[in-house]
C-alpha cells in the first residue's frame, strides 16, 4: 500500500493540492469549485463525530485523492487490478475515490457525494489501528461498519434495506456464512461483492450492536490482533447462529 500512496503523492492525475485544517486534498483540474466545496463539506460534517465514534485522539493530517474517472483511479491504485465497479477505498491515513460526477453505472451522482465519500472517511478513522492488509480478514466488520457510523450517526434509523437482504437470500439461495464475507479466510472484493456481502454485514453489525452495544466497535478496533468474536467473548459458531437466526426474523423467512 505504501508504494500505491508514494505514486499517488505524485499522481499526474492529480495536480491540484489544496490543505485544510484536517485534510490534504489532491483532485484534477476537472473538478469544478463547486464539486469539490461539496465533497469538503460532506467529509468536515463527518470528521468530529467520526473521531468521537472510532475514539481517534491525534493522527496526521488524512489525505484525499479525488480521482476524474475510475480509469485514473484504477490505473494509479493496484494497477488496473481492482474489479471494475471498484470506485473508492479507505486506509490508514488516507481516502481515495472517484469523483461523485462520474461514478455511474455503480453509483448515482446523489447516492456518490452523499454515501461514498463518508464511507471512505470511515475506513480510513477504522483503518488507525487495524492493518490495512489484514482488513479482508475483518471485511464484514469493516464494511458493516463504515456504513452504520454514517448513517446511524446521521439520525437514519433505517441505514439498511431489509428489502435488499431479502433480494440478495433469493438470488443466492441461502444466508452466506460469514467466511464468504471475509471472517476466518481472506476473501477478495470481487468474492465479497458476489457473495452481496455489503447487505449481510450491515446486517451482521446491526446484530452486533444490538447484542453488545456501540461499545464494542472501539473495542474490537482497538484490538486489532484479536478477531472480533475474541473480543465479543463469543465463538465465531455461536456468534453466526444468532445472526442468521436475526436475519431470519427480520425478512420474515
Amino acid at each position: 500500500m505504501s508504494d500505491n500512496q508514494e505514486n499517488n503523492e505524485n499522481s499526474k492525475y492529480l495536480p491540484i493540492i489544496v490543505n485544510t485544517p484536517n485534510y490534504t486534498f489532491r483532485y484534477s483540474d476537472t473538478l469544478s469549485e463547486d464539486e469539490f466545496q461539496k465533497i469538503k463539506k460532506s467529509l468536515d460534517s463527518c470528521y468530529q463525530p467520526y473521531k468521537d465514534f472510532f475514539g481517534v485522539e491525534n493522527h496526521a493530517k488524512y489525505r484525499v485523492y479525488i480521482y476524474p474517472s475510475r480509469d485514473e483511479f484504477h490505473d494509479d491504485w493496484y494497477n488496473n487490478k481492482m474489479p471494475e465497479n471498484f470506485i473508492g477505498l479507505g486506509g490508514r491515513g488516507f481516502l481515495s475515490f472517484v469523483s461523485p460526477q462520474n461514478c455511474l453505472p455503480t453509483m448515482s451522482y446523489e447516492r456518490a457525494w452523499k454515501e461514498l465519500v463518508p464511507h471512505e472517511l470511515a475506513h480510513t478513522f477504522t483503518f488507525e489501528n487495524i492493518n490495512f492488509f489484514q482488513s479482508e480478514w475483518h471485511r464484514w466488520f469493516v464494511e458493516g461498519i463504515a456504513n452504520y457510523v454514517y448513517f446511524y450517526r446521521t439520525g437514519d434509523v433505517s441505514w439498511y434495506s431489509v428489502e435488499k437482504v431479502r433480494k440478495a437470500i433469493q438470488l443466492l439461495g441461502y444466508i452466506p456464512d460469514l467466511n464468504e464475507l471475509g471472517s476466518h479466510n481472506k476473501v477478495n472484493l470481487e468474492v465479497f461483492s458476489k457473495n452481496y456481502g455489503w447487505q449481510f454485514a450491515d446486517v451482521a453489525v446491526d446484530y452486533m450492536i444490538k447484542e453488545y452495544s456501540e461499545d464494542i466497535v472501539s473495542k474490537i478496533i482497538k484490538n486489532p490482533d484479536k478477531t472480533p468474536f475474541e473480543v465479543m467473548g463469543i465463538t465465531k459458531s455461536n456468534f453466526e447462529i444468532g445472526w442468521k437466526k436475526y436475519i431470519e426474523e427480520i425478512i420474515c423467512v
